[in-house]
């Protein structure tokens, strides 16, 4: 007998394009805009901070609502493998595209979809072991228990451990394990042990996704997303909110955030989903990675010439700017109206079935 493909879960299509629509946003925003939509310097929470986390929370979920109920033997395992692998490829091929040329030591093997392979292929392991959700769960709180253990007690180069930028056990990992560009100098925001506790905020999706399917999932969510945020502000005690590093408590309360809004959107849905700019998101959330790929695209052209003067972008924000409108301003609308682009060239490939499926 045919197995029919798991109907679509329309209240995550619509918060995952939301998310992704605010990834856009606050990748094309430069400096002078404002500071909630910025990431944090280093320790602290923003708006921008969420964004990620967020994500992979989404795609724990769906790696839940794909293969739950499937026997081991019965996971698609090479279109898995497939899958990710392509997602990896495709992060490393537009980190080319923004820095083109032959000096392979200035492409960056880490980034957002390879970061969101990693977390998919954990998160098919980890359905695959079991139906319930204390494993998930229970590892996904072992990482990032362990992780901290390593930031607080594990130093690097003779040196003790430390939460400085570039200057602990995971700024040391990331000098010296991956090949290629690193990000900031000494450390990259999709380093090496980051990557860990990123794994955690895709189990933790799991873990919710099997729990809320019992009775009552709209209150379970909600319930797990407060205990989540309180318990997440209660490890700033030990250990502080940091998306570069990806610590504990961020990996807890941005959890927990993922939680109370899908709770929200479920409770909301009989109201929102009527409304085309609900169905807008829901578009937006079913075609993620080809809009992704887009607006990356559209960031290499717009920083043409790479590395010199007088590039596209620059000369757009300066336009905005002899308007009349502040910098801040000015970032915020040029923001604005480049994610309207990405949406407007998202929707001719969507009507003829052109999008990037792996």
């Amino acid at each position: 007998m045919t197995r029919l493909a798991p109907a679509r879960d329309l209240p995550l299509d619509f918060l995952r394009g939301v998310d992704v629509m605010l990834m856009l946003l606050v990748n094309f925003l430069v400096p002078a805009a404002p500071a909630i939509l910025r990431h944090a310097a280093w320790h602290g929470l923003t708006l921008a901070d969420i964004v990620f986390p967020i994500f992979l929370f989404i795609v724990g979920i769906s790696a839940s609502l794909a293969f739950d109920g499937r026997l081991r033997r019965q996971m698609p395992w090479g279109a898995i493998a497939r899958r990710g692998a392509l997602l990896f490829a495709i992060g490393v091929a537009l980190n080319w595209c923004l820095r083109p040329g032959f000096d392979w030591d200035q492409l960056r093997w880490a980034g957002v979809l390879q970061r969101i392979a990693i977390v998919y292929l954990a998160c098919a392991v980890i359905v695959s072991v079991g139906r319930g959700a204390i494993v998930p769960l229970g590892l996904g709180l072992a990482i990032i228990a362990t992780h901290t253990f390593v930031l607080l007690n594990i130093g690097a180069e003779n040196t003790v451990a430390s939460l400085a930028p570039g200057a602990g056990i995971s700024g040391w990992l990331d000098r010296q394990l991956p090949p290629g560009l690193i990000l900031r100098g000494s450390w990259d925001p999709e380093g090496i042990l980051s990557t860990l506790p990123s794994m955690a905020s895709g189990f933790l999706g799991v873990a919710l996704a099997r729990w809320a399917s019992a009775p009552r999932p709209i209150w379970r969510l909600a319930f797990a997303g407060i205990l989540l945020v309180l318990t997440g502000l209660l490890t700033t005690i030990v250990i502080p909110i940091n998306k570069d590093l990806w610590t504990a408590s961020f990996v807890l309360v941005t959890s927990g955030i993922g939680a109370s809004g899908y709770a929200a959107v479920r409770a909301a849905w009989p109201v929102l989903q009527p409304h085309g700019w609900a169905k807008q998101f829901v578009a937006v959330g079913q075609a993620a990675l080809t809009i992704y790929v887009i607006h990356m695209l559209l960031i290499a052209l717009l920083r043409l010439p790479p590395g010199g003067e007088d590039r596209l972008w620059d000369s757009l924000l300066a336009g905005l700017r002899a308007s009349g409108l502040s910098a801040m301003w000015a970032s915020v609308l040029f923001a604005v109206l480049a994610v309207i682009l990405c949406r407007l060239l998202l929707a001719p490939l969507q009507r003829r079935g052109l999008l990037l499926r792996v």
